[in-house]
């Protein structure tokens, strides 16, 4: 605490526990057989999972963030035409396939997470 205060220059510090979520028009999208409960759990989600599906979504015009780190964003800039149901149609499509792919054992580390 004495460190944020020598930072930030204020006496009083908030602190808040539990989860914070963050703005509404950011989310993050992890795989994962449980729900993470702290950042370290993201070393544990099925990565190549999520980066097959990245793919396949920017082969078929989207652009996801290819690091499962870092958050999506949602704007009103997508509010306009079809562009949330294409992506969304991209989503489902490489969804689709990569887990077609995984049953079939075509996945790297398909067994994980």
């Amino acid at each position: 605490m004495r460190i944020a205060r020598a930072l930030t220059g204020r006496d009083r510090i908030v602190k808040f526990e539990g989860q914070y979520h963050g703005h509404p028009s950011m989310f993050g999208i992890m795989f994962t057989d449980r729900v993470p409960s702290e950042y370290r759990d993201w070393a544990t989600t099925h990565h190549e999972l999520y980066e097959a599906i990245a793919v396949g979504m920017q082969l078929r015009g989207a652009m996801p963030e290819p690091d499962s780190r870092e958050p999506w964003f949602i704007c009103e800039a997508h509010a306009e035409g079809d562009t949330v149901d294409r992506v969304l149609d991209a989503f489902a499509w490489s969804l689709d396939a990569v887990l077609d792919a995984r049953a079939r054992g075509e996945l790297d580390g398909a067994d994980s997470a």
